[in-house]
């Protein structure tokens, strides 16, 4: 996933540095069409701190801001971490912490965490000068709503499974919880005037109110439908390629 994303972003500065630079508008004159590439960094809190510890997050977005101001987008983000707090093998470990797997021997078991956030949003740019061309760069802040999902990822060593965390038994320690979300950030965007180097970095809250999605969960013999609060603090960092539309049909810059 790194990897890609990495590519992805010398792929957009590839485009943006080397597209022809129309002159015939001005940023901020006209719409502009952004896709852009985010990573970020996050702290949980609520219910989702007893859970899992900090965690990174990747993924795209597409926004279309107006002259006005306004802006509307829509964004897919993946969550990952490693720290999860919550051992919900404790059942299968022996007195020495181990879980045997079908060799006989001790497996070596990795539990991580796995998420989305899938949502729109509209934001306002803030044009302190009154001027449009000022829109360039400055401060937005935005809000938006989605979908928020987590689970505990759960792999056993290949050469060693261990049967009671196979397909589908897995799926009773995994946790899966999701639910509707709401999301709030607080960003600095950058458009350079030869559009080579465009970026927006914001700080961002989400606030998650999710439930379990299990019917059973196995180690604590009961049914997964716990409801939870799960709340999301941190900051990202998004490459954007912008796209200025015409006012007529054939008239978009690079």
């Amino acid at each position: 996933m790194i990897a890609s994303l990495r590519l992805f972003l010398l792929f957009l500065f590839g485009l943006s540095t080397f597209f022809p630079l129309a002159k015939a508008q001005e940023a901020g004159e006209v719409p502009a069409l952004q896709f852009g590439a985010h990573y970020g960094f996050q702290l949980p809190s609520g219910d989702m701190k007893q859970r899992f510890g900090k965690n990174g997050m990747t993924g795209l977005q597409v926004d279309l801001t107006f002259p006005s101001g306004w802006t509307l987008g829509v964004q897919a983000s993946l969550l990952f971490g490693k720290e999860v707090k919550e051992d919900v093998l404790t059942l299968l470990r022996d007195e020495n912490g181990f879980i045997y797997g079908y060799s006989g021997a001790p497996s070596t078991i990795l539990l991580r965490q796995r998420g989305q956030y899938y949502g729109f949003h509209f934001g306002w740019f803030f044009d302190f000068h009154h001027r449009v061309q000022a829109r360039r760069s400055g401060l937005m802040l935005q809000a938006g709503a989605g979908l928020l999902q987590h689970k505990i990822r759960i792999t056993a060593d290949p050469n060693n499974p261990v049967p009671q965390i196979a397909d589908p038994y897995v799926k009773g320690y995994d946790r899966l919880s999701n639910g509707p979300a709401l999301r709030q950030s607080l960003g600095y965007r950058y458009l350079s005037k030869n559009r080579r180097i465009n970026f927006h970095l914001e700080v961002e809250a989400y606030q998650a109110f999710t439930q379990s999605r299990r019917d059973w969960n196995i180690d604590q013999l009961l049914p997964g439908n716990q409801k939870r609060l799960d709340l999301l603090f941190g900051f990202r960092l998004s490459w954007i390629l912008p796209f200025y539309l015409g006012e007529s049909g054939d008239e978009i810059e690079y």
